[in-house]
Protein backbone atom coordinates (compact mmCIF):
# COMPACT_ATOMS: atom_id res chain seq x y z
CA UNK A 1 0.00 0.00 0.00
CA UNK A 2 1.44 3.37 -0.93
CA UNK A 3 1.20 6.21 1.56
CA UNK A 4 -1.00 8.22 -0.79
CA UNK A 5 -3.58 5.41 -0.58
CA UNK A 6 -3.38 4.95 3.17
CA UNK A 7 -6.72 5.47 4.92
CA UNK A 8 -6.91 8.33 7.40
CA UNK A 9 -8.28 7.32 10.79
CA UNK A 10 -8.10 3.55 10.20
CA UNK A 11 -5.48 1.05 11.34
CA UNK A 12 -3.82 -0.82 8.48
CA UNK A 13 -0.77 -2.97 7.94
CA UNK A 14 1.45 -3.94 5.07
CA UNK A 15 -0.15 -6.30 2.62
CA UNK A 16 2.97 -8.48 2.92
CA UNK A 17 2.40 -9.12 6.64
CA UNK A 18 1.56 -12.70 7.51
CA UNK A 19 -0.96 -13.47 10.23
CA UNK A 20 -0.43 -11.29 13.27
CA UNK A 21 3.22 -10.53 12.46
CA UNK A 22 4.22 -6.93 11.91
CA UNK A 23 2.97 -3.53 12.90
CA UNK A 24 -0.16 -1.51 12.22
CA UNK A 25 -0.16 2.15 11.27
CA UNK A 26 -2.83 4.82 11.54
CA UNK A 27 -2.65 8.31 10.06
CA UNK A 28 -4.69 10.88 11.97
CA UNK A 29 -6.48 13.85 10.48
CA UNK A 30 -4.10 16.26 12.22
CA UNK A 31 -1.06 14.59 10.62
CA UNK A 32 0.18 12.42 13.46
CA UNK A 33 1.16 8.81 12.77
CA UNK A 34 0.35 6.04 15.25
CA UNK A 35 2.19 2.72 15.28
CA UNK A 36 1.36 -0.46 17.22
CA UNK A 37 2.27 -4.16 17.32
CA UNK A 38 -0.24 -6.29 15.41
CA UNK A 39 0.16 -9.17 17.91
CA UNK A 40 -1.18 -7.04 20.79
CA UNK A 41 -4.59 -6.87 19.08
CA UNK A 42 -5.07 -3.24 20.11
CA UNK A 43 -4.24 -3.83 23.79
CA UNK A 44 -0.55 -2.87 23.67
CA UNK A 45 1.25 0.45 23.65
CA UNK A 46 0.96 2.86 20.74
CA UNK A 47 3.88 4.94 19.51
CA UNK A 48 2.94 8.42 18.29
CA UNK A 49 4.98 10.36 15.73
CA UNK A 50 4.72 13.90 14.47
CA UNK A 51 4.89 14.06 10.65
CA UNK A 52 8.53 15.19 10.62
CA UNK A 53 9.60 12.43 13.01
CA UNK A 54 7.74 9.79 10.95
CA UNK A 55 9.45 11.01 7.78
CA UNK A 56 12.85 10.85 9.52
CA UNK A 57 12.13 7.31 10.75
CA UNK A 58 11.23 6.16 7.23
CA UNK A 59 14.31 7.83 5.73
CA UNK A 60 16.52 6.12 8.30
CA UNK A 61 14.92 2.72 7.71
CA UNK A 62 15.21 3.04 3.93
CA UNK A 63 18.85 4.14 4.12
CA UNK A 64 19.83 1.23 6.40
CA UNK A 65 20.48 3.40 9.45
CA UNK A 66 18.77 0.85 11.71
CA UNK A 67 20.19 -2.31 10.13
CA UNK A 68 21.99 -4.72 12.42
CA UNK A 69 25.77 -4.59 12.16
CA UNK A 70 27.31 -7.21 9.88
CA UNK A 71 29.95 -8.12 12.47
CA UNK A 72 29.50 -8.44 16.23
CA UNK A 73 30.22 -5.29 18.21
CA UNK A 74 32.68 -5.74 21.06
CA UNK A 75 31.40 -4.29 24.31
CA UNK A 76 34.08 -3.24 26.77
CA UNK A 77 33.17 -2.88 30.40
Amino acid sequence: MQLAQAPVGEWFRCEESEGDEGVEVKFTEDGRVLLRDSRARGAGPVLEFLPQAWDALLRGARSGEFDRPMTPIAIHE
